[in-house]
């Protein structure tokens, strides 16, 4: 698992630090006519996204107008990749956000809509010009359907047969269609499908916990941009690229493994060459092994890059991998002092917070050696950068002013469990770490003692738990 350093990742506590206006003005030159029109930009924040500055252009002096979307964040360390299972007149709703770096499919009626100026193809789909959608944007499943028709529509002529038939065949009939599969990859990171969930669920606690897992028709996944997607990107000259592609999970694996004895040196550290996850820049992994008190010993992998400042922290909790059994903790927080308690977290970790009713994923904001405090206030920076439009009940996203303040104060519950200041502190939580692997940590300050304020137990796991950490037992096995 892996942790960045909050101090020196540029989208890390971004909404704490809002240093652009709501809006504003600027002149712009029209390419067009070439006089002077303007620009207003606004900023808004989309549920499950990010910040965005919306941009629309008009030229007073040849009417020319036109709207652009750009993300107010720096590119994500790793690329996206959207895939939607439309089943429903209601699919064709869905919002999407398209940056400049995205490529949509529909492999159904082989249709391919490559980002602008893109000199990568991905296969031999059908594929619109690179001005079908020119610049970020706000559009729907449905405005990607009606840009395309109007962009074929427009290069149709009665010598060109083959797009005609494509369009009235293939193209047309595809609105009246309720079966197929949208795709969505952009390298960047930064383009997303709206998660649909009902209304019904109750409280945003439980609404945040379930929203990836009930809309069964919408799989994102994250993907390492490769050296290619890098320079085309921008973060990394065709020169400084490197031919060192060294998966970190490949270096972290096992390293110090030596017939159950580290052959690492207590105070050695292991340099391996590296790129730079975020920019492709050639590094180094620095490997070291350390024991964490009345738990295990486990391995620190950490990254600096020189070019762009990226850090990065894995550590690999447990030598011998997946424990035998599933770990449960329970902490019942009631002094200032156990929000300063060490956490590990592991990538397979659930977090939940019973008084809020709330559960989410470690791998949810990146999974870190940190504390108590630590692990809260990441939940309220997630919640702020995915669901601000909930929060803040700026936008559509909540027309029900009653729904709006139920947001708001389950931030703030959220927030008042780690105050600022000690002396007005009144600390009562609960927080639960469920770990199918059993290799997550909460320090005991009493150790070598039993914790009065913690209890830890192991369970038996199911056998989809098993499957899905990729382990079987030799029962399993055998069937």
């Amino acid at each position: 698992m892996s942790t960045d350093d909050p101090s020196s990742n540029p989208q890390d506590n971004y909404y704490q630090d809002d240093t652009l206006p709501e809006r504003w003005e600027l002149e712009s030159l029209c390419m067009q006519c070439g006089q002077q029109g303007i620009t207003k930009c606004l900023v808004r924040d989309i549920p499950f996204f990010q910040r965005v500055i919306c941009m629309s252009f008009d030229c007073p002096h040849c009417g020319n107008h036109n709207n652009q979307v750009t993300c107010a964040n720096d590119l994500e360390t790793h690329g996206i990749r959207w895939t939607l299972h439309v089943t429903s007149e209601q699919d064709w709703k869905r919002q999407v956000w398209i940056s400049d770096y995205a490529t949509i499919r529909i492999p159904k009626i082989e249709l391919e809509i490559p980002p602008p100026s893109s000199s990568m193809t991905s296969n031999g789909h059908s594929s619109l010009p690179d001005h079908a959608f020119s610049s970020g944007r706000i559009t729907t499943v449905e405005g990607i359907w009606l840009r395309a028709v109007e962009d074929l529509q427009s290069q149709t002529d009665d010598k060109n047969e083959a797009l005609k038939s494509y369009l009235e065949h293939r193209l047309l009939p595809l609105r009246q269609d309720t079966d197929f599969v949208v795709e969505l990859e952009d390298p960047s990171g930064m383009s997303r499908i709206e998660w649909r969930v009902s209304e019904d669920i109750g409280e945003p606690g439980m609404w945040i916990s379930k929203a990836p897992e009930m809309d069964q028709q919408l799989q994102m996944t994250r993907f390492v941009r490769s050296k290619e997607q890098n320079e085309w990107l921008g973060l990394t000259r065709q020169e400084e690229a490197t031919t060192n592609d060294v998966d970190d999970a490949s270096c972290a694996e096992n390293p110090c493994m030596d017939n159950e004895t580290s052959a690492i040196g207590k105070d050695e550290v292991i340099k391996l060459p590296s790129s730079c996850p975020c920019c492709g820049y050639p590094g180094e992994n620095r490997i070291h092994c350390t024991d964490i008190p009345h738990f295990k010993q486990v391995v620190i992998i950490a990254f600096t890059c020189v070019r762009c400042g990226y850090k990065t922290n894995q550590v690999q909790s447990g030598l011998v991998g997946i424990e035998e059994k599933g770990k449960r903790i329970v902490l019942h927080c009631k002094t200032w002092d156990d929000l300063s308690r060490s956490v590990l977290l592991s990538d397979t970790c659930h977090i939940q917070i019973p008084e809020l009713s709330l559960q989410v994923e470690g791998s949810s904001f990146r999974s870190k050696w940190t504390t108590v405090e630590g692990v809260v206030r990441d939940i309220v920076d997630h919640i702020q950068s995915q669901y601000s439009y909930y929060v803040s009940g700026e936008g559509d996203s909540v027309d029900n002013k009653e729904q709006r303040e139920k947001w708001q104060v389950f931030l703030q519950r959220l927030k008042s469990l780690v105050p600022e200041e000690q002396e007005q502190s009144h600390i009562d939580f609960t927080l639960v770490l469920d770990d199918p692997a059993g290799n997550s940590f909460i320090q005991n300050i009493y150790a070598p003692e039993q914790d009065p304020q913690m209890e830890i137990e192991t369970y038996e796991r199911t056998k989809e738990m098993n499957e899905a950490l990729g382990y079987f037992v030799e029962e399993q096995a055998s069937e």
